[in-house]
Parts: C-alpha cells; sequence; structure tokens
C-alpha cells in the first residue's frame, strides 16, 4: 500500500461522495496544540472539564504532607476548537460518535460509563481521544506501513496530513450488524 492509497481511505476523501447514505458527519482539523495535547503520556483534562470536588474519608492520607512536586499540572485550554466542537455536536442532535481522519477510539469505549463512544460534550470526546492508541497511531504513524514511505522518517507525518476530526451524528446500532462497504471504481460492491 502506498501513501497515496492510505490519504484516499481517510474520511474526508470519500464522505462529500458518499453523505446521502451514511450519517451526517462534521468534519474539524486539529490544531498544533491540540495534537500536541494528545500525545502527551499523561490524562489533563482540559480547563473546561468540570472536576468533582474532592470527598474526605477518615483514613491514615489525610495527614499526608504534599510537596512541590505534587503540584496539579496546568490543564489545557482549546476554546476555538472547543467552540466548533461544541457547535457542531449542537449541530447533530446532541450526541456524536467521534473519530479521526481513519480511526476510531474504539479501545477508549468504557471511559465514558455507559461503554459506547457516545460524546455528549468536548470533555467527552478529549477524553476517548486522548486515551486511544488507534488516534495516537493516526496522529504519529498513519503511513509506517506504506511501501513508499521512508523507513527513517517513520514518525515524521507527511509534510501535507492534515489531522482531521470528524464528529458523526449519533446512531444507536447493534454491533452485530455492522458491515463494511467497498467502493471499486466509484461503485459500491
Amino acid at each position: 500500500m502506498q501513501i497515496d492509497d492510505v490519504k484516499s481511505c481517510a474520511f474526508d476523501s470519500w464522505y462529500d461522495l458518499f453523505k446521502d447514505v451514511t450519517e451526517e458527519s462534521v468534519i474539524i482539523p486539529l490544531p498544533k496544540d491540540l495534537v500536541k495535547s494528545l500525545l502527551e503520556d499523561r490524562i489533563i483534562l482540559p480547563k473546561s472539564a468540570h472536576l468533582p470536588e474532592p470527598q474526605s474519608e477518615d483514613s491514615d492520607d489525610d495527614c499526608e504532607v504534599w510537596t512541590d512536586e505534587s503540584e496539579t499540572p496546568e490543564r489545557p485550554e482549546f476554546p476555538e476548537f472547543e467552540a466548533k466542537v461544541s457547535d457542531a455536536i449542537a449541530q447533530l442532535g446532541g450526541c456524536v460518535f467521534p473519530k479521526l481522519n481513519w480511526s476510531a477510539p474504539k479501545d477508549a469505549f468504557w471511559l465514558l460509563g455507559d461503554n459506547l463512544l457516545r460524546c455528549r460534550s468536548f470533555t467527552d470526546v478529549y477524553l476517548v481521544l486522548k486515551a486511544s492508541d488507534f488516534i495516537a497511531h493516526d496522529l504519529t504513524a498513519p503511513f509506517a506501513l506504506c511501501t513508499d514511505f521512508p523507513v527513517e522518517n517513520v514518525y515524521d507525518p507527511v509534510e501535507d496530513y492534515r489531522p482531521q476530526l470528524v464528529l458523526r451524528r449519533w446512531k444507536d446500532c447493534r454491533p452485530d450488524s455492522e458491515f463494511r462497504c467497498f467502493v471499486r471504481k466509484k461503485k459500491l460492491i
């Protein structure tokens, strides 16, 4: 497989051709600072995320002394991007299925409590993207197995590669009723 083959499988390459036969979707380019945040090793929710107040319980931990090393790291902010995501979620009915150009964060479904990738807010979307190895691969090495991609550049994305968030209108469906469709020469086979 070559780089152009992989690019032609990206969501934005085919969506306009088939939007009449698939779920309504909104495509939003990922800003570089968000990509950087998604690739960091720790999960820190954005500033806009509501964090529950810590609850105190009687335990020996109440006497624990905290040092400067345990300072809370700065929480990231993406106000413009967050506004676009929130608007898209509203436009798509209040619940969305998130993915990037190629992959969905299927390995992070357990984070949202209902064991589905049904996202209702920017925080939900950020959390599942951040926790997913599939998403990390899309962001770091989407062309790693391409025959025309230099091995020494495996973690350097192609110059014109632009990661995109795809928010798809949520639809309840049974996984056992899902199927893949293949297109050849612009025809569904």
